[in-house]
Order: structure tokens, then sequence, then C-alpha cells
């Protein structure tokens, strides 16, 4: 009896335990994108997920001392937000506006937010409010007219950091939900000339110019970080169909070794601005899709299928040899030429000796 009493009080501590744990489980955001890097994928280069000039959003909010300093720029792109809304009173309009967000803005993110909603409110105010006025301060290089011009009252050499900030600006963790950007954009500007969309591109794509069959790659300071935040993003965000992975996986097979970077360098496709030799470029490709699993179904499968096949021609292969091995340097054009002269000589000579 003693023991069948002991049991019961085991097997109901365990349900009990049980319980308490299902209770306390996070509710799991299945609309959220906005995540933490995996662990595997920080390892590889922590600097290129950690914001380094400005910190945006709950992951990274007054996490260190340097970034801490940085707020009085981002409370300075609110001052000039509401400067342009004409009217101070448009404060509370402003903050009950997004206390109705809340919610939804929580949901984005993977992992439930350490913050009241008071200071979460004031986050989202202050990060969005200098998000969306320093894509403004960029078009106005562009387009001087689609805005009301005023007398910003910011620090310029601290805009003038505009590539470091965008670089910020794209890591994975260090973001607001985009539809709060793009409602505070809405409240500021009732009928706007420009779509925020169309603003977003601006800030993050002007300066790439001309078109090829493979789009040119920019390898500037900013390129690596990138792509390793767009490729964690796709590597965690469920429901996507992870075209960045695909791509450089593409690329991955295009790039196996420093020759095949001096190819597409050569035909300006990977634009190298930070120097360093084709093995490097060539390793940091190779290295993008570490960890990272590939989808068997891939948006660049017929490019694979068409370049095999052209690959595989007999004809082309002919050529290629022909260029590997006998016109690779202007030298060996000069001595293959000459061989050909050489052999049409003798076989002038050989038909006039036939003919005499």
């Amino acid at each position: 009896m003693a023991e069948g009493s002991r049991n019961g009080q085991l097997c109901g501590n365990v349900v009990s335990w049980i319980k308490t744990m299902l209770e306390q489980l996070p509710v799991v955001n299945v609309g959220c994108s906005i995540y933490r890097v995996p662990k595997l994928l920080r390892e590889m280069n922590n600097t290129a997920f950690t914001p380094q000039v400005i910190s945006i959003g709950p992951f990274h909010h007054h996490s260190r001392d340097d970034l801490i300093v940085k707020e009085q720029y981002k409370l300075q792109g609110l001052a000039n937000f509401l400067f342009r809304m004409m009217n101070m009173s448009s404060v509370e309009f402003l903050v009950e506006t997004t206390q109705t967000w809340v919610k939804d803005a929580r949901d984005y993110y993977a992992e439930p937010i350490n913050m009241n909603d008071e200071d979460f409110i004031k986050m989202l105010l202050v990060d969005g409010c200098f998000t969306v006025e320093l894509l403004i301060l960029n078009y106005g290089q562009y387009s001087r007219d689609a805005f009301i011009r005023i007398e910003h009252k910011v620090d310029l050499q601290f805009y003038k950091r505009f590539p470091h900030i965008g670089a910020d600006l794209v890591k994975l963790e260090n973001q607001s939900p985009f539809f709060v950007l793009q409602r505070l954009y809405l409240v500021k500007q009732k009928d706007p000339s420009i779509s925020f969309i169309t603003l977003t591109k601006i800030f993050f794509i002007m300066g790439l110019n001309g078109v090829f069959e493979i789009p040119p790659i920019l390898n500037d300071d900013y390129f690596e970080p990138m792509m390793q935040n767009l490729i964690a993003f796709e590597h965690v965000y469920v429901g996507n169909d992870n075209k960045c992975i695909q791509y450089v996986s593409l690329l991955d097979h295009l790039i196996c070794t420093e020759k095949d970077v001096s190819v597409l360098v050569k035909a300006r496709i990977i634009i190298n601005e930070i120097g360093g030799s084709s093995i490097e470029v060539s390793k940091l490709f190779n290295n993008l899709c570490k960890f990272v699993t590939v989808p068997n179904c891939c948006h660049f499968n017929d490019i694979n299928k068409a370049l095999r096949e052209h690959c595989s021609r007999r004809w082309n292969k002919a050529i290629a040899t022909l260029k590997h091995n006998y016109f690779n340097t202007p030298w060996a054009i000069v001595s293959f030429v000459g061989a050909i002269f050489l052999l049409i000589f003798a076989l002038l000579q050989t038909i006039f000796s036939g003919i005499s």
C-alpha cells in the first residue's frame, strides 16, 4: 500500500512538472522574421553580425557603451522626423498610434523581448523615426525637391558614415519591423511622391551601374557581412525560397580556384574593391555557404543544366582546351600562330616539290 502511494505521488509529481514546463514554454511566433544568428554562423565572423556604428531594435539595445553614445544621433533623427510633421502636438498622436502596433511588432521577433511596453514603444519610435529620416536624408542627395526641406539638426559628420550605417542596417539582429518603418513613413508623408519601398531600394542599391549576364558583384568591405546576414536570415526563416543561398551556391560552383576569380574580375562581374589576392576572394565565396543546407529544388537549376550542356559539347570542349593550353598567354598565342605558319609553309613546300 505504501509503495503504491509512493508510486502515485511520483507520477503526480512528474505530471505536475510536465504541465508546469509546458506552460512556461514561450509562444512560437510563426510569422516572425527577425532572428538571432545561429551560433555556428556567428562564430565564423562575429563582426559581420554585430552592429558597429548604430543599434536598431531590441537585440543590441544598450548592449555596449559605444552604441549607447550613438543614441543621441537617433534622437536627432526623431527630432527631424517630428519637425517634418510641422506640429509637435503630433508626438501624442505618434505615441498613441505606435502603441497599437506593439503586439504585432513583438511578434516580428523570434524570441520574447524582455522589455515592458513603455520601453518597447520608446525604442520603436526612436529607432524607427531615425531609420526613416536616414532614408529621406540619403534620398535628398539625388532629389532635393521630393521632401520638405528642413534645417537638419544633425551632426553631419556622423551622417558621412552612410556606408557604415547601411552595413549595420542589413544585419539580421539589428532590425525594426518593416511594417513599423513603412507606417511611420506614411504617418509623416500622407501622400508620398515616392514609395517607401523605392526609398529603401535607393538607400541600399544606388551606385551599381550596368547589367551583365551575371550582375556585377561589388566586393567591398560590406559585401561579406551583408551576404552573411542574408544567408543567416534565409537559414532560420521558415517559408522562404532561399534565393540568396541558391545564388551564393551558384557562385560557389562557378568559383573553384583563383583562376575563376581572375576570369570574373576581368569580365567585370566581380568588382574587387578590397584588394587581396584572387585566392582570398575565392575562399570568401567558397566559405559563404558553410554550415548551410542548399535546397535540392534550386532557382538556378535551369542555369546549371544549361551550363553543363554547354560545357559537355565536343566543339566547346575543343575550344576551351585550345584556349587553356595554347592561348593562355600572349607568348603562347605567338608560338601557336608561328607553328601554324610553319605547318602551312611545310605543306606548301611539299606540294610544290611534288609538282616540280
